[in-house]
């Protein structure tokens, strides 16, 4: 073989190769798979738990089954499933973006911001859809982020009252909603026409609701105080009630979790005297005085505990009432015309603590 002979053979191998290089990355323009089909993208499913009074990140991972050796692009975008976006307390933000794989790239997050709501209610979701793919194809273009409710199965409620009257709502007192206190004792209060309840101090609290918005922990619960100081109830002329001091509180708290909140009231009474009876210097248990004349009774530290329904919420409270006066006769509280003849029964340092639902419980 001459000189020149050699020369074209390796020329021409030379030329083949340079061809056989060409086909290869024309091939491999759309994305490198093995077997010449285009990559293809998908996103994961995922759960997360919803955060407490914040936010947090649900964070998608799109990714392609092959590298890509050019540019691929995606748009991702949100939609609502049972998780909604928009409203006066959003559960996710919406997002509605460009995702772009550089060549050789074969994951990208897509971060979605979910919002702890303070309400309680079932486990939702919302979705990302994958559209308009550039350089590759839709495997799998749909992925749902399962949000898992982490408020509180229900609420803790409590009320604190120096006194009640009969012309208070039933429902205002008996039915808390709110851990809030009441100043009803600043001034006398008329029993109609057959005398008057009166106290020189009143305080009295109420434990704040932030163990509702707060994560669930052992020891949370509500609890209502009140104190009053030199005491007196009037119940007819002949019967001054006086009392040197009253206490009286109620607690509702998670003892153990996953179990209904344990109801503890308690109360007591100071330098209590009837008239002229003589009574212990500290009544701290259930004690019941009939009145002379017939007039009524005197109760102190009456403890109930009531349980009820409003729509697909139970409610169960303890109500704790150092002094309860019953006057068996209608009185008239206020002065005519716009007196109201109501029944005589009136109460001193009641405290109310209980829950709806079960707030021990997420």
């Amino acid at each position: 073989m001459t000189i020149a002979q050699v020369m074209r053979r390796m020329l021409c191998a030379a030329l083949l190769a340079t061809v056989a290089a060409g086909v290869g990355l024309f091939a491999g323009a759309d994305a490198a798979r093995a077997d010449g089909a285009a990559a293809s993208l998908q996103i994961n499913d995922l759960r997360i738990v919803e955060p407490w009074g914040t936010s947090t990140q649900a964070s998608f991972t799109i990714s392609l089954d092959a590298p890509a050796p050019v540019a691929v692009t995606v748009r991702a975008r949100t939609f609502d499933g049972t998780a909604l976006h928009g409203s006066s307390s959003p559960d996710y933000d919406a997002k509605d973006s460009v995702v772009t794989f550089a060549a050789g790239e074969q994951e990208k997050t897509f971060a979605v911001t979910v919002r702890g709501s303070g309400v309680d209610e079932p486990d939702e979701w919302f979705g990302v859809q994958l559209l308009e793919p550039s350089g590759a194809t839709l495997a799998d273009d749909t992925g749902v982020a399962w949000i898992d409710d982490a408020d509180r199965d229900g609420w803790f409620v409590c009320r604190a009252l120096p006194r009640t009257d009969p012309t208070m709502p039933q429902s205002y007192v008996e039915r808390p909603t709110d851990c809030i206190s009441q100043q009803h004792s600043s001034s006398t209060v008329p029993v109609g026409t057959i005398g008057t309840i009166s106290a020189a101090t009143t305080r009295e609290t109420a434990e704040p609701s932030s163990p509702n918005v707060a994560p669930l922990a052992v020891g949370d619960g509500g609890r209502a105080e009140v104190t009053l100081g030199k005491l007196s109830l009037l119940a007819g002329t002949d019967t001054p009630i006086t009392v040197a001091a009253v206490e009286s509180s109620a607690d509702a708290r998670c003892r153990v979790l996953g179990a209904l909140p344990a109801l503890v009231g308690s109360s007591r009474v100071v330098g209590a005297k009837i008239g002229g009876l003589d009574l212990p210097d500290v009544i701290a248990g259930y004690q019941r005085y009939d009145l002379p004349n017939g007039l009524g009774t005197v109760e102190f530290n009456r403890q109930t505990v009531r349980t009820w329904t409003e729509g697909i919420r139970t409610y169960t409270v303890v109500r704790q009432d150092a002094i309860v006066l019953t006057l068996t006769h209608v009185v008239t509280v206020g002065s005519p015309p716009l007196g109201v003849s109501v029944g005589g029964t009136f109460t001193v340092g009641t405290s109310t603590a209980g829950h709806y639902g079960n707030p021990c419980v997420t």
